[in-house]
């Protein structure tokens, strides 16, 4: 069997022989065989589809769970600096929870399994 290379070799062959007998102009020649048979061979070679059988990685839907509210963002302006500071921790606590919650979620589809 033949492919597009073998052909389009031939065409070159044919045409450079054809050249040679008829004395005619050989770039159009053998321009025009390497056409013809390049053109040929690509549309007499059937193609077979195959199956192919690739794995597709489906996520999973996670619901992701809402922001927390954060205590510090309800102060009023002027507040006293105790009452700064307990909101400022408090947030702090709903912060590093919220990113646990988050990280627990996650771990399923966390390839670097690390250790704390």
């Amino acid at each position: 069997m033949m492919n597009d290379f073998s052909l389009i070799a031939f065409g070159l062959v044919m045409g450079y022989a054809l050249a040679l007998r008829f004395q005619l102009r050989g770039a159009l020649v053998l321009l025009l065989c390497c056409f013809a048979f390049g053109v040929t061979g690509c549309a007499s070679v059937p193609s077979v589809p195959h199956e192919v059988k690739v794995p597709v990685n489906i996520c999973p839907v996670v619901e992701v769970p809402p922001r927390p509210a954060l205590p510090i963002s309800s102060l009023p302006r002027g507040s006293a600096p105790a009452d700064n500071a307990r909101a400022v921790a408090q947030s702090l606590e709903a912060l590093t929870a919220h990113v646990e919650h988050l990280e627990t979620l996650l771990a399923p589809f966390n390839k670097n399994k690390s250790t704390k």
